[in-house]
């Protein structure tokens, strides 16, 4: 039962990501006004105000926590929350220095960024998610669920063309990469 339920989860979710790439591409560039106000919020997470898109907060399921990549910001996530349905909550922070959110002057690198994440949903009070991320937004999830003090609370993690080779592969994967 819980096998098919995860392939469920799966095919659902590959969905509608697929459903995402071909809505973004024929509708152009997201208009923030466009999305319902109730769903935006703003959290103080250290004395950095956070914003960030919350989906179907009365969701049963486990959170599904979204890391937008560089110049991303969370309102990436509005375009496949409905295809995600209601039974996972969908959080979408702009993470700091991007978007509404604050920027502090400190160094961006995957490792602030990974401990910003453990932050951010502590402060909502999550214990358990699934963890999606796209582009470097990647090497702040692989940071995250690989640590033995966080990787424990990750039930699922969903890479989204995640560039999180940081100079560990060959020379012709780094070019194809940086292409």
């Amino acid at each position: 039962m819980t096998r098919t339920r995860d392939l469920l989860f799966y095919r659902t979710f590959v969905t509608a990501v697929i459903v995402y790439a071909i809505v973004s591409c024929s509708r152009g560039t997201p208009v923030v006004e466009s999305y319902p106000e109730s769903m935006a919020h703003r959290i103080n997470i250290d004395g950095t105000i956070i914003h960030y898109f919350d989906f179907h907060p009365e969701a049963s399921g486990l959170p599904v926590i979204y890391v937008h990549g560089y110049s991303g910001v969370g309102f990436e996530a509005f375009y496949w929350y409905e295809a995600l349905g209601e039974q996972h909550r969908l959080i979408a922070p702009d993470l700091p220095g991007s978007g509404y959110s604050d920027k502090p002057d400190v160094e961006y690198t995957a490792d602030f960024y990974a401990d910003f994440l453990l932050r951010f949903v502590d402060g909502l009070g999550i214990d358990r998610f699934h963890l999606v991320a796209h582009s470097v937004g990647g090497q702040v999830a692989i940071k995250f669920a690989t640590s033995e003090h966080t990787g424990t609370r990750v039930d699922r993690l969903v890479l989204l063309a995640p560039y999180a080779l940081d100079r560990q592969a060959s020379p012709l994967l780094e070019l194809l990469a940086d292409v």
